[in-house]
């Protein structure tokens, strides 16, 4: 991943692939909701706390991958992270 941006109503990220192009996924969620019903932290269910892992005080940790599956009938994506080798 190269950005990760939480806003009320929407959280996008954008990661850099292993076929070399950029893609930008979107989740939108109600404004006082948060995006973890779409997340998944290592195949398991996005937790609070996972956001440490991935982003400590809003910054995104060097070296997070994301897997994302985009539906093209405008459903939400699910992104799965992984965390940056110890």
């Amino acid at each position: 991943m190269t950005s990760l941006e939480r806003q009320k109503g929407a959280t996008s990220l954008t990661i850099a692939t292993d076929s070399q192009t950029t893609e930008r996924v979107t989740i939108r969620h109600p404004e006082a909701a948060d995006p973890d019903a779409w997340l998944l932290f290592k195949g398991k269910p996005f937790t609070q706390a996972d956001w440490n892992a991935i982003a400590p005080k809003g910054a995104l940790r060097d070296g997070v991958r994301a897997n994302a599956w985009v539906c093209r009938d405008g459903r939400n994506a699910i992104v799965d992270f992984t965390p940056p080798p110890s």
